[in-house]
């Protein structure tokens, strides 16, 4: 099946006109929920240095030292829980709302349908996509963007069957991209016209962007999904679609 992205984004751009204000209070409350999340730690564990504070001799400087290192890693640690069981979770339940409207309208509680659908597997599943991104990143810039791809499709196979072990996710998101990667790449970088318009408004115009770019992915992977079937690389079992 062959698409071109000027497609996605037109069968995109008519689902929101059908109703643009659900999916855009979906992606808003996404966004808020996970920066306000993240600046919570922010407030809790601000950046502080040694020369912040007045000591009076070595034991003193040891001492805060070794206190704001354990601050350091704790503030880590709970940014790390945040991207666990937030953020992840909130992507998934998010583009389970995206496929889901696209056929009818759907309901602003799915945002939140990780928290109640196999929860730990979507938490071990995402994890574990986010510690291979970050250690291929680590390497090198372009393989890490390259990878991206290769794993972006492991959140929509979770809002669709969030039972999916860990491996089948990666295997069946590497050969979905397969020969679309680049296509994948383009897709995003045609928006990149319509963040700097909402830069231009004080980042006022950005919320309004990302349920048109969140509907032009949720197209992508209904025409990777549709194309995985006809060749059979899955089947309707394991893909079960979103009741439309």
């Amino acid at each position: 099946m062959m698409w071109t992205n000027a497609q996605l984004k037109q069968n995109a751009w008519k689902i929101l006109q059908r109703d643009y204000w659900m999916p855009f209070l979906v992606c808003f409350l996404c966004l808020i929920i996970a920066s306000a999340a993240n600046g919570l730690v922010d407030q809790v564990f601000p950046v502080l240095s040694i020369q912040d504070f007045r000591y009076s001799d070595s034991i003193s400087r040891t001492l805060i030292g070794g206190i704001l290192s354990m601050a350091s890693m704790l503030s880590l640690a709970i940014t790390f829980g945040v991207s666990c069981f937030v953020t992840n979770i909130l992507e998934v339940g998010q583009n389970r709302f995206m496929m889901i409207n696209r056929g009818r309208r759907a309901d602003v509680g799915v945002l939140f349908s990780g928290y109640r659908q196999d929860f730990g597997n979507i938490v071990v599943v995402q994890l574990l996509r986010s510690l291979f991104l970050s250690l291929w990143y680590l390497a090198l810039i372009i393989p890490g963007i390259v990878k991206s791809y290769e794993y972006a499709m492991i959140p929509y196979l979770l809002a669709e069957n969030p039972k999916m072990p860990y491996q089948r996710a990666f295997d069946l998101s590497r050969m979905m991209t397969k020969g679309h990667k680049m296509d994948m790449f383009l897709l995003d970088l045609s928006f990149i016209g319509w963040y700097l318009l909402g830069v231009l408004t004080c980042g006022l115009g950005i919320p309004f962007v990302i349920p048109y770019h969140q509907a032009a992915l949720a197209e992508q992977y209904t025409a990777l999904r549709s194309r995985a079937l006809a060749m059979g690389i899955t089947n309707g079992y394991e893909l079960p679609g979103f009741g439309y």
